[in-house]
């Protein structure tokens, strides 16, 4: 159903997994959180090493979006030339099941994220700049709804005799462009702004590219592993989660 090398789970690390490969702190999500942490590191310079600390808890935590009633978005925001893209590619790196485009019709968006799921991270959304460009688009509509858990969409397919197909909008997702974001949708975002350096010694990074490209089976270990932890620590947030609910008027 979806592209292998977009998935975070591989065969070869499940079957080390089954066979007792990875210890308790391999998949403990504070070593993982430090492990995300280096990675981000390697790729993207900040200098508020506490940026780098909340990227990589959302990142390990589109692993259990599942769990959750909402998830926030996060925006990336900056002129051309500042890093979005490249952020945007970590991203695709390193969150569940992650899919990045620059170009998708809203249709296309809510078939993919309710038939596959995972993270999906949308760059030079330019469209979506004020309330005034985005109130009649169809992909805003999407993206004001599909932060929270019952963000469905219906469309009538002819070809199955009219039948009314539900399609769920809901899951974590990266936004990117330059002027900005309609107020409603920025609401349910984390904003990142990002902004040009002169590249020096102490700030020159690597491409994430090259790790897609050529040492994807070391970072489908460590996405493998947060799956694994997913797997593990899945009941225990659950009940986190549902000790800190509470009841209001």
């Amino acid at each position: 159903i979806m592209n292998l090398d977009e998935c975070s789970l591989w065969q070869e690390y499940v079957e080390k997994w089954l066979n007792n490969g990875y210890s308790e702190s391999d998949i403990d999500p504070r070593v993982l959180v430090d492990q995300i942490c280096t990675y981000v590191k390697k790729f993207y310079y900040i200098n508020d090493e506490s940026v780098y600390k909340m990227l990589a808890l959302y990142i390990y935590t589109t692993y259990f979006y599942e769990l959750l009633d909402e998830i926030p978005y996060i925006y990336l925001n900056g002129e051309k030339g500042s890093g979005k893209s490249v952020l945007g590619a970590v991203f695709y790196l390193l969150c569940f099941n992650a899919k990045m485009t620059a170009s998708i019709t809203e249709a296309s968006l809510f078939r993919m994220v309710s038939l596959e799921g995972g993270t999906v991270i949308l760059d030079e959304m330019e469209n979506l700049t004020s309330r005034k460009q985005s109130s009649d688009s169809p992909m805003a509509a999407i993206l004001k709804a599909g932060y929270a858990r019952g963000a469905n969409t219906y469309r009538v397919n002819r070809d199955q005799g009219d039948r009314v197909e539900k399609f769920d909008c809901y899951g974590p997702k990266i936004i990117g462009n330059i002027f900005g974001l309609d107020d409603v949708i920025a609401d349910r975002c984390i904003p990142i702004n990002t902004y040009r350096l002169k590249l020096t010694k102490e700030n020159r990074k690597e491409d994430p590219k090259y790790y897609r490209k050529e040492k994807l089976p070391e970072v489908r270990e460590l996405t493998s592993k947060c799956c694994f932890s997913a797997l593990k620590y899945f009941k225990e947030l659950h009940k986190i989660k549902h000790s800190a609910l509470f009841e209001t008027d």
